[in-house]
């Protein structure tokens, strides 16, 4: 039964997320790397064709303008040069207005 209720509340929490990001108030959560990679998932996936691009780029520019702040050589994958835990610490609770800003776009 928890595990139900478990995936109840994370359904529940998702739509929440699609909601705000379509409306334009999604935050990015970054208080782990997990929902920091999840945030950023939802926030890009609800923006037009044509802010993903810019968004995409906000965010490489947030990585590697201050290593400290999300980019760890170390990392293999798809995920190389891109440490969630510490890029989640640089943008979290920004909206996309606000990453923009520190992406420098």
């Amino acid at each position: 039964m928890s595990l139900t209720l478990s995936r109840f509340f994370f359904i529940l929490i998702s739509i929440q997320a699609t909601c705000e990001a379509r409306s334009g108030q999604y935050r990015i959560d970054g208080s782990t790397a997990d929902s920091t990679k999840h945030s950023i998932r939802v926030m890009e996936d609800n923006l037009p064709d044509e802010k993903k691009r810019i968004f995409e780029q906000a965010i490489l520019h947030i990585k590697v303008s201050n290593p400290k702040a999300g980019y760890d050589s170390s990392l293999k994958g798809p995920d190389a040069l891109t440490d969630y835990g510490l890029l989640g610490k640089r943008i979290n609770g920004m909206t996309f207005e606000e990453i923009m800003k520190l992406g420098g776009n």
